[in-house]
């Protein structure tokens, strides 16, 4: 991997007085502030809260090490300590749960990739396990249980009186225009008159 004259003066530098080599870096987190400046430009806000709960695991994983995290030093050895993390996070919706799900986990690595790797591509020196495949205990489940709605159980969702529950009446009408169009719920809650062209939804 190149290195530039900064990069070497920094790893020179480390050796000599840690401390301030550390505290004369650019912080992990304000380069994910930059990260996410750069990429709401162009990204659903979807993608950018993906992008904003990785950054947010990262900060309670630097919190529970005790240490700052350093660009250069997330090798495989931090991906593996992050994912057991992970693995052993706090479930937010249901306390008696603990962890995330090997998906998630797979994902959140995955997209802490795409960060670091765009810090390479930036000049920041990023570790060279950055761009290996990470083995991991955490495997990506080959398939997802795919559940679906008959004829008769739609019918009952739609003939079902929620007039005294005009929230629950609008998320069910929704919910029915998702299943009769097959569109992401993101498109549909951008739906306007305007895109209606020639009897089409464009």
């Amino acid at each position: 991997q190149y290195l530039s004259k900064n990069d070497y003066k920094i790893i020179i530098q480390e050796c000599i007085d840690r401390d301030n080599a550390i505290n004369n870096e650019v912080s992990l987190f304000h380069l994910a502030s930059k990260f996410l400046s750069y990429k709401s430009s162009f990204v659903k806000e979807g993608t950018m809260k993906e992008y904003r709960t990785v950054f947010k695991g990262l900060e309670g994983y630097e919190s529970k090490k005790g240490s700052k995290l350093i660009l250069r030093e997330l090798d495989n050895s931090f991906f593996d300590k992050f994912e057991v993390f992970l693995s052993k996070k706090p479930n937010s919706r249901d306390s008696s749960k603990k962890g995330l799900l090997n998906d998630t986990i797979h994902k959140y690595i995955s997209t802490l990739k795409v960060f670091l790797k765009w810090c390479n591509d930036n000049d920041h020196l990023v570790h060279p396990d950055v761009f290996k495949t990470q083995k991991t205990n955490f495997k990506k489940k080959a398939y997802n249980e795919v559940v679906s709605l008959n004829e008769n159980e739609i019918e009952l969702f739609k003939n079902l009186d929620l007039s005294n529950n005009p929230r629950l009446e609008k998320t069910r009408d929704i919910f029915l225009l998702l299943l009769w169009t097959g569109q992401r719920y993101s498109d549909i809650i951008e739906f306007d008159k305007s895109t209606i062209k020639h009897n089409t939804w464009d």
